[in-house]
């Protein structure tokens, strides 16, 4: 099951091979399974996608971002099963997403390349992911602020003891929470609070100034192993 580090480990493998690319061609793939949630409709990303620059490729909490020049970007949520490849899929029977990717120039004028026109596929085997094609507003009023907290890798102490204090609910319920703490799902809540050699059911509110020091310190501990 796909959660923080295994997308972060999709992402930098990604990075290589996916940036500084022309997408020739974005569709969806025939599938027989189940359909997974795609939108907008084809043809509309057709439109808006096709002979896009991807300038970036990084992670948000527990989705993969692929930047287009455009403004717009792909937002993936691999969910149970899902996986982003450029290698040959473990079946062709459950892909769901494919990029069509053109050379990635280099530097000059010369024309050269430095890699060949290439692929990428979102697999799918259980049909839960998600992949959405949002514009800069739609982000943000999919994914900003008030829907993600900050980025669990990426929080510090002091957010830490700052937000833990504003809910009632049991610290494990808490960490699930996306829009107090972006990424963690419910594996590694138990591992982070195993690590961290905290009750699960103790309220976060009534968290000791040491038991959120520790609380961070696991969270980068089990997060980043």
């Amino acid at each position: 099951m796909p959660e923080l580090p295994e997308v972060e480990t999709m992402v930098r493998g990604l990075r290589p091979h996916v940036e500084g690319r022309r997408i020739l061609k974005a569709a969806r793939c025939r599938c027989r399974y189940r359909p997974i949630d795609i939108s907008p409709e084809s043809r509309v990303i057709a439109r808006r996608a096709n002979g896009q620059l991807i300038t970036e490729v990084r992670r948000m909490a527990k989705r993969v971002i692929l930047e287009l020049e455009s403004g717009d970007a792909f937002v993936i949520e691999p969910r149970m099963t899902g996986l982003m490849l450029v290698s040959d899929p473990p079946d062709r029977s459950h892909l769901r997403f494919e990029w069509q990717l053109g050379e990635r120039v280099a530097g000059g004028q010369d024309g050269k390349s430095d890699e060949r026109d290439g692929r990428l596929w979102f697999w799918d085997r259980r049909g839960l992911g998600t992949l959405r094609l949002y514009s800069p507003d739609e982000m943000e009023i999919a994914l900003g602020p008030h829907k993600l907290g900050p980025d669990a890798l990426a929080m510090t102490l002091d957010e830490w003891r700052e937000r833990l204090p504003q809910t009632q609910r049991a610290v494990k319920v808490a960490l699930l929470d996306q829009k107090l703490v972006a990424g963690i799902g419910n594996l590694y809540a138990s591992e982070i609070l195993h690590v961290a050699r905290i009750h699960p059911e103790l309220p976060a509110h009534c968290l000791k100034t040491s038991q959120v020091k520790r609380l961070h310190e696991a969270t980068q501990t089990v997060l980043q192993t």
